[in-house]
């Protein structure tokens, strides 16, 4: 988790919008350095390395005693390969090695009694609060209230045991518990503006982060192999194929085609790749994948209307630019 903070007034470098360690313009290209933005430290990378970057107690670094036990890394492999990130406990892997060489930057962050020197009472910094308010006091219906709800059951009420069972949802999805990664995973529809055909998009989203993906389906039996291993590409960008605290888990309506797929990819994936489903019909539980589907389709109609604008010709939805639109959504 990234977080950012104004300096305190008395600090000089308020003045300039700088951190407290600024960035070494004049360093060498190949030298190493620290960056501190608020309570979080970062170390960039600038030599290429294959041991995985432990803090020492340096003049221009943190304070190695105040910092948690987390460490997150974005890898950039010097072969070429694409960027992932790595978090883990870096006091328990002191001498952990990647195969590969690197460069990129290792993020640490200060303990929670420290974060808190930087609350100040500056009125740019004062946090707004609305007024606490109480839930209202429960009230039982009268004999007649009762009386005059059976005869339509309209609206809903709680206190109707046959409403409850007729229309009462499932039991409230709990926050997680656990630090167990989540990806959900759904198929949406798109048809272009005016078109009466619509076309299959498979779509993931990374919970925890909010990074997406959306790959277009031509046909499900056939696409099964393409669409796994972009599904794999996406795991591994997220840097969830490289877990090492807690498995991933990779998350589905009931849908067979859906079942499959990600059954496949965690099989070729590796063991750290766990597949589930949500009870049945509790949309709910795959609130976050639903909430990217709106904004992908706002985002795929944005483009489609520029280019027929630019180019005053018309698009539909198997038209060769449409799947590569979708990922830049």
């Amino acid at each position: 988790m990234r977080y950012t903070a104004k300096q305190p007034p008395s600090d000089p470098t308020r003045a300039t919008g700088s951190t407290s360690v600024p960035h070494p313009m004049s360093a060498p290209p190949t030298t190493d350095y620290w960056i501190r933005e608020g309570y979080l430290w970062k170390r960039v990378h600038v030599k290429p390395r294959h041991d995985l970057y432990i803090p020492q107690q340096t003049d221009d670094g943190p304070d190695v005693t105040k910092l948690t036990t987390e460490r997150t890394r974005m890898v950039r492999p010097t072969d070429g390969a694409r960027w992932y990130r790595i978090d883990d406990n870096w006091t328990a892997k002191r001498q952990a090695t990647l195969d590969q060489e690197w460069t990129g930057s290792t993020d640490f962050e200060e303990t929670t009694t420290y974060k808190d020197g930087y609350i100040t009472d500056d009125v740019e910094e004062q946090q707004e609060a609305r007024k606490a308010k109480g839930l209202p006091a429960p009230q039982q219906p009268t004999a007649q209230d009762r009386l005059e709800h059976e005869l339509t059951h309209l609206p809903y009420r709680s206190w109707c045991p046959v409403c409850v069972q007729a229309k009462g949802r499932s039991n409230n999805h709990l926050k997680q518990q656990n630090k167990t990664p989540v990806i959900q995973c759904d198929i949406t529809y798109y048809k272009a503006i005016g078109e009466q055909a619509t076309s299959s998009i498979f779509t993931a989203i990374d919970v925890e982060t909010g990074m997406c993906m959306a790959a277009q389906i031509e046909e499900k039996t056939q696409s099964m192999q393409y669409l796994s291993t972009c599904f794999q590409q996406f795991l591994m960008e997220r840097g969830r194929t490289h877990a090492v605290l807690n498995n991933t888990v990779i998350q589905s309506d009931n849908e067979d085609f859906l079942i499959a797929l990600l059954k496949a990819t965690a099989t070729a994936t590796g063991s750290n790749i766990a597949v589930q489903q949500p009870p049945a019909y509790t949309s709910q539980a795959q609130g976050s994948v639903e909430c990217f589907h709106r904004t992908l389709m706002g985002q795929l109609r944005a483009l489609e209307l520029q280019l027929e604008n630019n180019y005053n010709t018309r698009l539909t939805s198997k038209h060769p630019i449409m799947p590569w639109m979708e990922p830049t959504c």
